[in-house]
């Protein structure tokens, strides 16, 4: 085991390589600024032809078509991330976000009669195992309690960070784990920055330990930011855990970007509003 934070430098070696060979193809900035240029919504999709993402979204023509291209996206991303990783706890890790969603979506259903819908049919839909029986027991204590919908949403939103955190002392990285403390420390803020106006939440956000200097609206934006910031000390790291955790950080990010770009161009929204929440570049 190699000490400090860089742990499974020889088990990953080989996976690291791989994801080093990988990163050339993470989109520029140049390419993010051309897909920005390019004047509609088929423009952007010519261009998007000559990434690796072209097959994807061909003949795309309706807002379904192209919800369904971003989760074969987010799936093909997720068969890389099993072919490439020496542990199955961090296919886990970061497929945790998706399995909490659809816990949501069910618990929902069930306790108060809402429609089952926007499952991630990649994520898990059938919850075993002590941590998802302990979520499930805490929100349904607190909906019995209280009656309140909210509940369900924070009650899971604090099991998820708690869960994932599990998941990075298991797979016995340093990194991982401040990655999710800084993510935990970030929902609180904007959890709290929402509860208040827009004058207090700005003054809020500038004066916590992050000095977010940003509208609220633009919090996920800076929040995404940071934890890609954390990562930029890992492209100099020659192998390890961290490596291809931190790649495919970079690729799901570039997702998101991608689809603000597409989903913006194809409601007909252009301009400063898009720009402003462009998150930087891993590559």
């Amino acid at each position: 085991m190699i000490k400090k934070d860089y742990n499974g430098a020889i088990k990953y070696g080989f996976s690291s390589g791989q994801v080093r060979a990988l990163e050339k193809r993470l989109f520029s900035k140049n390419m993010i600024e051309r897909l920005l240029d390019a004047k509609d919504f088929q423009g952007k999709l010519r261009i998007l032809g000559e990434t690796k993402y072209g097959h994807l979204f061909q003949n795309i023509e309706t807002i379904e078509e192209l919800e369904q291209a971003f989760e074969n996206a987010l799936e093909e991303n997720y068969r890389f991330l099993a072919e490439v990783s020496e542990s199955r706890l961090l296919v886990d890790f970061f497929l945790l976000k998706y399995d909490y969603h659809n816990l949501k979506v069910i618990i929902k259903a069930e306790l108060t009669g809402a429609l089952k819908k926007n499952l991630i049919k990649f994520a898990t839909l059938e919850f075993s195992g002590k941590e998802f029986a302990r979520t499930i027991a805490k929100v349904k204590k607190a909906y019995d309690e209280t009656g309140d919908a909210a509940v369900i949403d924070s009650i899971i939103e604090e099991r998820y960070f708690q869960h994932l955190l599990l998941l990075a002392r298991q797979l016995k990285s340093k990194h991982l784990e401040r990655l999710v403390k800084v993510q935990t420390d970030l929902a609180n803020i904007k959890k709290i920055a929402r509860s208040k106006s827009t004058e207090e939440a700005k003054e809020f956000l500038n004066k916590s330990p992050y000095k977010i200097a940003a509208e609220l609206h633009l919090f996920d934006k800076v929040a995404d930011d940071i934890i890609l910031e954390m990562n930029a000390d890992i492209k100099y790291q020659v192998a390890g855990i961290e490596v291809v955790a931190a790649f495919f950080m970079a690729r799901e990010y570039e997702l998101k970007t991608l689809r603000l770009i597409l989903m913006g161009a194809f409601r007909q929204i252009f301009g400063q509003s898009v720009k402003e929440r462009i998150l930087q570049v891993y590559a």
